[in-house]
């Protein structure tokens, strides 16, 4: 009898990868995974083939993300394995259920309830939680929304949020022009994304922007596991702390786009970064009995599940 605790277990290192990888190739296909929104590839095609904002994107993340890495290192807390290691073991379980790198988290003192993420490709991870969104949300619901930070590493959204950024952020443009200034990069980067701005790329941009939340809220499900969790989160964003008192239903809330969609105001829908919450919550819902989803998350199969055609069909009838 052998006395070696690793016998009859295959140590090769190699086969172990092709063994991951063939797995997960199953599930993803030409970068993108089998969960994503339709309608956000669709529309990512179409600004894939705007050359210039492409290749802005790609220069932008490339230098934004270790400047922001290097920020985040001086002015909020590196989570890691001895610090705040339940929230790192959350990072290490999306990353390993996704099948990406293990990013970087930080928490850094913010009342507003957010989270962001910056990346170049799975080579730099950097994904940034504020306290007041760490301090509101349930251990499950922060569990989503590291989940959902994690598919935009994921399904490869961050070069175009970088450009969103900067055209829409103020701080985050001001924060550009300093950090070119110190690199000794002219500001005519800013001028050319700005035209482009100008051009109306905004509006697909905004519209981009929203559907790549719905893909990455079906992340935040897959990884946490808990619907419950998926859908009272948009309580939280919307109400902080109130989101996740007892009698905060998640329910009531999704009914509220009745009102909303008889509304004159649903034409300022075109121009959020986001979708609404009540959408969120619906669209959510409508992918717990999709098809696609046992794929990721086998024993939250139940009963008959919809085609993930029907489903994106549905949801997409949601936006303007």
């Amino acid at each position: 009898m052998s006395l070696d605790p690793t016998a009859g277990i295959d140590l090769d290192f190699t086969s172990y990868v092709e063994g991951r990888q063939g797995d997960f190739a199953t599930r993803v296909e030409g970068g993108v995974p089998s969960y994503a929104f339709s309608l956000d590839w669709t529309i990512r095609r179409q600004l894939d083939k705007v050359a210039p904002l492409r290749w802005l994107a790609e220069a932008l993340a490339a230098s934004v993300v270790p400047y922001q890495r290097a920020l985040q290192e001086s002015r909020a807390v590196a989570v890691g394995p001895g610090q705040f290691p339940q929230v790192h073991a959350m990072g290490v379980s999306c990353a390993e259920r996704l099948g990406i790198g293990i990013p970087q988290i930080f928490i850094v003192q913010d009342p507003i309830t957010n989270g962001f993420t910056y990346a170049t490709g799975e080579v730099d991870q950097v994904i940034v939680l504020t306290s007041g969104l760490v301090e509101a949300t349930t251990e499950s619901q922060l569990h989503t929304v590291i989940g959902h930070e994690c598919g935009h590493i994921h399904n490869r959204h961050v070069i175009y949020n970088t450009v969103w950024e900067v055209l829409t952020n103020g701080l985050a443009r001001t924060m550009l022009h300093k950090m070119l200034r110190i690199i000794g990069r002219s500001s005519t980067v800013i001028a050319i994304i700005e035209m482009l701005f100008n051009a109306g790329t905004s509006l697909l941009l905004s519209r981009w922007h929203r559907c790549a939340e719905i893909t990455c809220d079906r992340a935040g499900l897959i990884c946490a596991g808990d619907i419950e969790a998926s859908r009272s989160l948009h309580g939280v964003l919307a109400a902080g702390h109130l989101g996740d008192m007892e009698g905060f239903s998640s329910d009531a809330y999704a009914e509220q786009m009745k009102t909303h969609s008889k509304s004159a105001a649903r034409a300022m829908e075109l121009f959020n970064t986001h979708p609404l919450g009540p959408q969120r919550v619906q669209a959510v819902e409508a992918f717990f009995d999709c098809d696609i989803l046992p794929e990721w998350r086998p024993e939250l199969r139940a009963g008959t599940m919809r085609p993930k055609d029907d489903v994106d069909s549905e949801i997409e009838g949601m936006f303007l």
